[in-house]
């Protein structure tokens, strides 16, 4: 019960199998251990928390512990690719682009096993495609489309949205 390590896996065993409140109350258990030191980790189970809050319709809370997981990790994208999903899921595409921005910035994967492979694929560029699409930025909602488009070219819906936002632009052009 004191180990640190068994501590974060089991809250993440919690988080799997949708236990959200014990998910949330072992892994602040765990970030309060002494010897919960790794940044990465420590990020991981914040984001997990963060997760669990949205399952128990509390979004408010979810939105601090993002906060608190890019804290704890800024040099990984999967907080913000996560917290943008949250975003996106409730429409505020200002913070959704923001938080991709911000993630695509970082051009390294951390060294340690909770990466995500969400992060690293098609998603954030997508996210800012569509994010960048709602606030008004089409020529960046274009090169993130299209960016997400050739990342995953058998993907029917990236490949709807980047021919749409091409359409559109070519004929803002040819009316001007």
């Amino acid at each position: 019960p004191e180990s640190d390590r068994m501590r974060y896996y089991l809250g993440r065993e919690y988080m799997y199998k949708g236990e959200w409140q014990m998910c949330i109350d072992t892994l602040k258990y765990y970030l309060d251990m002494p010897n919960s030191l790794r940044s990465e980790e420590r990020c991981a189970a914040m984001r997990w928390i963060a997760r669990s809050y949205d399952n128990l319709n509390n979004p408010d809370l979810a939105c601090v512990w993002y906060f608190k997981a890019i804290a704890e990790a800024p040099h990984m994208r999967e907080p913000y690719i996560e917290f943008a999903q949250l975003c996106y899921k409730y429409g505020d595409y200002s913070m959704v682009y923001f938080l991709t921005e911000e993630a695509l910035k970082i051009k390294e994967k951390s060294k340690t096993f909770v990466n995500m492979g969400y992060a690293w694929d098609h998603t954030p560029y997508d996210l800012a495609g569509i994010a960048a699409y709602n606030i008004g930025l089409m020529e960046k909602a274009y090169s993130y489309m299209l960016k997400a488009y050739e990342i995953a070219p058998g993907d029917e819906r990236l490949e709807k949205n980047y021919f749409f936002i091409k359409n559109l632009l070519e004929k803002s052009a040819a009316s001007n």
